[in-house]
């Protein structure tokens, strides 16, 4: 019988701006995030992934649900997909009575998520879209964006410890104070959930076997350095030095290249498969 080899799978997702008609007027500009998807899709095609990218007007919650719906009807057993996203994050966007967090794990009313470029995409969106894939499927999520809306009144701390050391051309990856406080105010209003979910599958259980990396804690500020995310940049540089280390040494050994002011973060599902927890990162 014909052996059929795994397949690679790229979905590179980017914000330059946002929709300012959506925002109220802000556009959220950050430099590095389209190179930051750029950079990883050139380093995967070596490895012979096919790739698939969504960048700035196109990167709205309804494609980004249709190409991983197309990706994931294409994986089989076997297969790796990796999603890389850089933009804004946020993080503690109340439910204001929508339903959207109705058996939220963390039953905290809140929602974490990542800024499209018309709308935010919850952690619940997160969670149900990587529910698309198929058991045997292998996932490894980089998201290099920061949860910052628990932690504004802290910004110029941590905004001047960062431009001390990498200069005044610097940007963050959160949601300006007055844009978080409108949205939270819309937050329910600003979102058809019903249709939003009705794209989306109603489980959110994982069947594939799954890894996230994140560029910094809840509490933290993602840096955008101009060129490339921080994150970004780092991860790359620490994986030329380190190509055949499994996913969780990988990681650890890029922790230490990293300010104190913005510490990376690392999730598996548990009951991953042994081959996908020893390989060496990004084996087809």
């Amino acid at each position: 019988m014909l052996k059929i080899m795994p397949k690679g799978f790229y979905i590179g997702t980017a914000l330059r701006t946002v929709d300012p008609n959506m925002w109220w007027g802000w556009s959220g500009l950050l430099k590095g995030t389209e190179s930051d998807v750029k950079l990883t899709e050139s380093k995967l095609k070596m490895f012979g992934y096919e790739s698939n990218t969504l960048l700035t007007k196109d990167c709205t919650v309804e494609n980004l649900i249709s190409l991983h719906k197309e990706v994931a009807n294409k994986a089989m057993d076997g297969d790796i997909v990796v999603w890389w996203h850089s933009g804004h994050g946020v993080a503690g966007l109340f439910d204001g009575g929508t339903g959207e967090n109705n058996g939220d794990k963390n039953n905290d009313l809140r929602d974490e998520g990542i800024v499209l470029y018309d709308l935010i995409f919850t952690d619940n969106m997160i969670e149900k879209t990587l529910a698309m894939y198929k058991k045997g499927v292998r996932i490894f999520v980089g998201f290099d964006t920061c949860h910052s809306g628990q932690m504004y009144r802290f910004a110029p701390m941590y905004m001047n410890a960062f431009v001390e050391e990498y200069g005044n051309d610097i940007a963050f990856k959160y949601l300006p104070e007055e844009i978080e406080l409108k949205a939270k105010a819309n937050y329910a209003n600003a979102y058809d959930f019903q249709h939003i979910h009705s794209l989306l599958p109603k489980s959110k259980t994982w069947d594939a076997d799954v890894k996230i990396i994140g560029a910094c804690q809840a509490n933290q500020y993602a840096a955008d350095l101009g060129f490339n995310g921080l994150f970004t940049a780092r991860f790359w540089e620490c994986y030329e030095q380190n190509k055949n280390l499994p996913y969780v040494e990988l990681f650890r050994r890029m922790l230490p290249n990293f300010p104190p002011n913005q510490t990376p973060t690392y999730y598996t599902k548990r009951g991953n498969s042994r081959k996908f927890n020893t390989e060496p990162i990004f084996t087809i």
